[in-house]
């Protein structure tokens, strides 16, 4: 017979990812960021006041042509690429994080918004 050691707040962890997992699935999750992901997309934060629903994304390195937003029936998509700096030969690179590459991101609210605003 083999003892096994219990540890009480494993089975708490683990109902923690299943219920992560489960939101996640119903709300749909939010971007990708692990050290495996090959796909790049901006933090973004929404935020309704009194007169009008307000997005901001963190884009840091691009400029405003760089990026393009449409409003849908109630869809707003914001797409645009992150474009690689160049690297040079001359240097010995050890670590590169961070992510170059197109995204598209897309936001629905429950009324049609005004896209004139």
């Amino acid at each position: 017979m083999a003892i096994i050691r219990w540890r009480p707040l494993g089975e708490v962890d683990t109902f923690k990812r299943e219920m992560d997992r489960m939101f996640d699935n119903f709300f749909g999750s939010g971007p990708d960021v692990s050290e495996s992901s090959l796909t790049w997309y901006p933090s973004v934060d929404v935020k309704e006041t009194k007169d009008e629903f307000v997005l901001m994304a963190e884009v840091p390195g691009m400029s405003k042509d760089d990026i393009k937003i449409n409003i849908s029936e109630n869809t707003l998509t914001i797409k645009g690429e992150k474009k690689e700096e160049k690297k040079q030969e001359d240097h010995n690179y050890h670590r590169v994080e961070r992510r170059f590459g197109s995204f598209q991101r897309n936001f629905t609210h429950p009324s049609n918004p005004n896209s004139g605003k």
